[in-house]
């Protein structure tokens, strides 16, 4: 699956709106619709944990930033 990073970063840009959605495809060209929910402090510093873990350079444009990075969840839109 790949999520646009232009999709990111136009929901990111209208963050005010209380419900965002965006689609995310497979590699056979499936689609399903996602909201994209901002991470609480808490569940944002377990899931921050993971990313640096997995990619530590994550961790040193952090240290640069004067802004926290957010982080979301994906959630599938049903019904």
């Amino acid at each position: 699956m790949s999520l646009s990073l232009r999709s990111l970063s136009l929901w990111y840009q209208r963050r005010i709106n209380a419900r965002t959605v965006t689609r995310i495809r497979n590699k056979s060209g499936s689609m399903w619709g996602m909201e994209m929910l901002v991470l609480g402090a808490e569940e944002r510093a377990t899931a921050w944990d993971r990313v640096v873990d997995a990619q530590p350079r994550y961790a040193k444009y952090q240290k640069k930033s004067a802004r926290e990075y957010p982080l979301v969840r994906l959630e599938p839109i049903t019904g």
